[in-house]
């Protein structure tokens, strides 16, 4: 267990990725954000990368104060950012 941390940010790019809440008790706030993206210097692709947020045993504090952010306009789609 980890005290004393009260923001925890989850950054991801086509990956899937859980966190335990429970070994996490004095958090109050969650930031996660998917920064995937495709392409090469000077071009932009439209991404194929999905991410995926297991946010497990959270209590409901911490649930009701949970951030999306996406890194680009490429990876903003509801389909590649998955919260569980």
């Amino acid at each position: 267990v980890i005290t004393k941390v009260e923001a925890v940010q989850m950054l991801l790019s086509n990956t899937a990725q859980s966190l335990d809440f429970s070994k996490l008790p004095d958090v109050t706030g969650v930031l996660v954000r998917n920064v995937s993206f495709t392409g090469a210097v000077g071009l932009w692709f439209p991404a194929v990368g999905t991410s995926t947020f297991n946010l497990n045993k959270l209590t409901a504090a911490q649930a009701t104060n949970i951030t999306i952010q996406h890194s680009n306009t490429f990876s903003n789609g509801i389909t590649q950012n998955i919260v569980n």
